[in-house]
């Protein structure tokens, strides 16, 4: 029993859903990496501000 090659119809369906799983991953790193930074940067005010109390 051999399988059917896929028609060009089903390739094209299988690198679009290729693309569009890669675009949510990206995009959900870039979300990552951005409410990193932000976390980063709060700490960093925070951290600033008690030391500039002690002061």
């Amino acid at each position: 029993m051999t399988q059917p090659l896929p028609s060009e119809g089903t390739k094209k369906l299988a690198l679009d859903l290729r693309a569009s799983f890669k675009n949510r991953c990206d995009a959900a790193a870039r979300r990552r990496s951005l409410s990193q930074i932000a976390w980063w940067t709060e700490a960093g005010e925070e951290k600033l501000a008690k030391e500039q109390n002690r002061e």
